[in-house]
């Protein structure tokens, strides 16, 4: 029975050195080891969660670019149609402003003709009375209307 005790004891111990073998007792190193081995995954995750926030950013960055790029084109092409109109009012307004001094000089002008026209009927209506009376007097008042004949108009009508 001894020789069981010993077998007993001597398998207690192989089971022993067994398990010691295949599960070793976590020396304070190795739980270190592991603590960083579970730290260095936490860093990869969040490494690629700032890449994944990065690509994002700049994806967002590349649209927001694209976005003041055509807002800028729109905005210059914008400046140039107002520039173009400015320029198309302001030949407009010239061209308007020359005719307006045009007609001015067309009524200055007509007017002027207005009274002209006025003063050789006054004198044609005098001259024809003149015509008809044949005195001495009227002799005297037809030579001072020829006189202020500059346009020689009555000289004319009267030779007809």
């Amino acid at each position: 029975m001894k020789d069981y005790i010993y077998l007993a004891i001597i398998a207690a111990l192989g089971s022993a050195l067994v398990y010691q073998v295949f599960n070793p007792p976590e020396c304070p190193l190795q739980q270190e080891l592991s603590a960083i081995q579970d730290e260095l995954r936490n860093c990869r995750s969040e490494q690629d969660g700032l890449k994944t926030a990065n690509a994002l950013l700049n994806n967002q960055r590349t649209q927001a670019e694209a976005q003041r790029d055509a807002a800028k084109l729109q905005a210059d092409q914008a400046e140039g149609k107002v520039e173009g109109l400015n320029n198309t009012i302001t030949q407009r307004t010239h061209e308007l402003n020359e005719q307006i001094e045009a007609f001015n000089r067309l009524k200055t002008g007509r007017d002027q003709l207005l009274v002209i026209n006025q003063r050789i009927n006054d004198r044609l209506s005098l001259l024809k009375a003149l015509k008809q009376q044949g005195s001495e007097r009227s002799q005297q008042q037809l030579d001072e209307l020829l006189a202020e004949d500059i346009d020689g108009f009555l000289v004319w009508e009267g030779s007809q």
